[in-house]
């Protein structure tokens, strides 16, 4: 082969492979942190507590409460939980507000709404019971406590679905919006729990 025609090989090669790589980048990313351990795909079986602690990271990077094949591992992606040790699936993770300047309410939708969103979301206020119970949080050593079952709809048939509620301490980022100090409980997520 003459000297200019294998340069314009080597040329038209290399073009391909950066045109490959520019192509195949977002593709690639996903994978390799995958293969690192940076994202996960949708878990089962996951315990409560660790649980817990992605939904509350999701809420405070407002990354939101989906399911999906490629996620940060991190944050939300549980298709069930263990909780007493059986396995449920998670049917609504609903946002309690128990912050002194906005009182104690809860939020209709059936995840929580972004913070940003928080102000326009539609809540009501929390029952005599709910409002006892939730004041457990207070002491600051209770993981997750047992609320009253709530009747859902689901294939069908009317049931009854156990609720558990876990707190959300304050952080550092927290008080940007709130009042108060790090580690006073400004709400809770509250768990509609399907048993498998």
């Amino acid at each position: 082969m003459k000297p200019k025609r294998k340069r314009a090989l080597k040329i038209t090669v290399l073009c391909l492979v950066v045109l490959l790589v520019v192509l195949l980048a977002p593709l690639l990313k996903p994978i390799i942190l995958y293969s690192v351990g940076h994202y996960e795909g949708i878990k089962r079986g996951t315990p409560f507590e660790e649980a817990h602690t992605k939904a509350i990271n999701s809420f405070v990077e407002e990354k939101g409460f989906g399911v999906s094949r490629f996620r940060r591992a991190d944050l939300w992606n549980e298709w069930s939980v263990i909780y007493d040790q059986k396995e449920y699936e998670v049917f609504h993770i609903r946002l309690i507000g128990l912050s002194s300047e906005y009182g104690e309410r809860l939020f209709h939708q059936s995840r929580p709404p972004k913070k940003t969103d928080l102000a326009a979301a539609s809540s009501r206020p929390l029952t005599p019971e709910e409002s006892l119970k939730l004041s457990a949080f207070s002491g600051g050593s209770i993981e997750s406590i047992e609320l009253p079952p709530d009747l859902t709809f689901q294939d069908g048939i009317w049931s009854e679905t156990p609720r558990v509620a876990a707190p959300i301490f304050a952080s550092e980022d927290c008080m940007r919006c709130h009042e108060g100090e790090v580690g006073t409980v400004l709400g809770a997520f509250e768990y509609f729990l399907i048993p498998f």
